[in-house]
């Protein structure tokens, strides 16, 4: 009989790694469970520190999903439609909901509102420094560094669904003339 091997993740370490997320570039470490980055499904805790951002994005391949389970902290999942409009805000945290998945071709964001971490299985392979390859960024959504993304940020927390934020840009812009 050959040994059952196996990978376990402490508390501790879930801790470690989201105190560390906190000076990370992109505000998130992940916590890799496969082995490779061609592995399938794809299997990490991503911890993240509460000013994270996560481009909307949405994974066009056949089939591809993604499946989030709840660790620890809270955090808003956000999905829109193709032109920006917020279909669904999704609560993660011990409070609420615990599990979400995303079918393919849905414009999605992950907004935490703390530090946060969370499973994440994905039946695709991931390109290393290359988001690009498996995924879709949302054109009308700010990139990763932008001025603009603390302001999308907010919005993202506070908007109802049905909204755009484009729209609300131009509101508040023609109410500060």
């Amino acid at each position: 009989m050959q040994p059952i091997t196996s990978k376990l993740i402490s508390n501790d370490c879930i801790e470690a790694v989201i105190e560390e997320s906190k000076s990370a570039p992109r505000k998130r470490t992940p916590i890799l469970i496969h082995s490779s980055y061609d592995e399938i499904p794809q299997r990490f805790v991503n911890c993240m520190a509460s000013d994270s951002y996560i481009k909307p994005h949405k994974h066009e391949s056949d089939n591809q999903w993604e499946l989030l389970t709840w660790i620890s902290g809270e955090m808003l999942v956000i999905i829109f439609d193709d032109s920006g409009k917020i279909l669904n805000k999704v609560e993660i945290s011990q409070y609420c909901h615990r599990v979400i998945e995303i079918p393919q071709n849905l414009y999605h964001s992950y907004v935490p509102l703390s530090d946060c971490a969370y499973l994440e299985i994905r039946n695709c392979s991931f390109t290393y420094g290359r988001p690009e390859v498996d995924r879709t960024f949302a054109n009308w959504a700010p990139n990763e560094g932008d001025h603009e993304v603390k302001n999308f940020t907010t919005w993202l927390k506070e908007a109802d669904i049905g909204k755009w934020y484009e729209q609300e840009r131009q509101l508040l812009s023609d109410n500060q003339l």
